[in-house]
């Protein structure tokens, strides 16, 4: 009797939440970027593939820094003022097979890109409709994989059945968060109903 208590109320509380779900849904609506995150022309910046040619030092203040190259970039006039000039092959996108050209004043913060390199890219076109990249952030995608990966295999040795039930545990929250709570947010909805 009392397992069909039990059960009763779970399915209850089931159908509830799910009700619920539904009736808080994002809505998907269209919110404003904030300022850090836009592009030029207001939308969300786009990142792009790309892998590095090569790097060399160069005069700093190429014309050809960040721009859209099918040819080698021209050099700065030679004002003594030195910087890291990487060649880098765009792999998606719109110019995807084209090159850009990417400078650094070397030092303390910037990045270290050395040739074979998988780097992100950040594309931004201007009112005028050129196309212009920026060094956002290197590759991080398979690295990531390869961690989670080891991670759930981990915890599966050590804990068994109960281990994978936590992952499926945490996968499932996961979802949840980006699916309806990251969503409800960005729509401007409150994180607690």
């Amino acid at each position: 009797m009392a397992a069909k208590v039990v059960v009763g109320a779970l399915i209850a509380i089931g159908v509830v939440v799910l009700a619920c779900a539904v009736w808080l849904w994002p809505s998907q609506q269209k919110v404003n970027i904030p300022l850090p995150f836009q592009n030029a022309a207001g939308g969300a910046v786009t990142t792009e593939a790309g892998h590095v040619l090569s790097s060399k030092a160069a005069p700093c203040g190429s014309p050809s820094a960040g721009g859209v190259l099918t040819a080698e970039p021209k050099q700065a006039p030679d004002t003594g003022a030195q910087c890291v000039q990487t060649l880098v092959g765009i792999d998606s996108g719109p110019n995807k097979g084209a090159n850009t050209a990417l400078e650094f004043s070397g030092g303390p913060g910037q990045p270290n890109l050395a040739v074979g390199d998988h780097i992100r890219l950040s594309r931004q076109v201007d009112a005028a409709g050129t196309t212009s990249y920026a060094f956002y952030d290197y590759e991080r995608t398979w690295p990531l994989i390869v961690l989670a990966a080891a991670f759930a295999v981990v915890i599966v040795a050590v804990a068994g059945w109960r281990g994978l039930r936590a992952m499926i545990g945490i996968g499932v929250a996961f979802g949840v968060l980006v699916v309806f709570l990251l969503p409800a947010l960005r729509d401007g909805a409150s994180a607690i109903p």
